[in-house]
């Protein structure tokens, strides 16, 4: 949930400096950075799918 939500609260400019240390403190900003929303493609989501259905199996 988190590595779409933080890319693009971060494009939307909704992580300030002030957000940031919070999202810090919780590890959430390893998701800062990565693709948000507009950037994604059907096979981004379709692969990232694919990916976490994998880590869940092997759990």
């Amino acid at each position: 949930m988190f590595q779409r939500l933080v890319p693009n609260l971060e494009d939307i400019g909704l992580l300030s400096d002030r957000m940031r240390s919070y999202y810090d403190e919780a590890g959430l900003l390893v998701y800062a950075g990565a693709k948000n929303a507009s950037q994604l493609s059907e096979q981004n989501l379709l692969c990232n799918n694919d990916e976490m259905a994998a880590k869940a199996l092997a759990q």
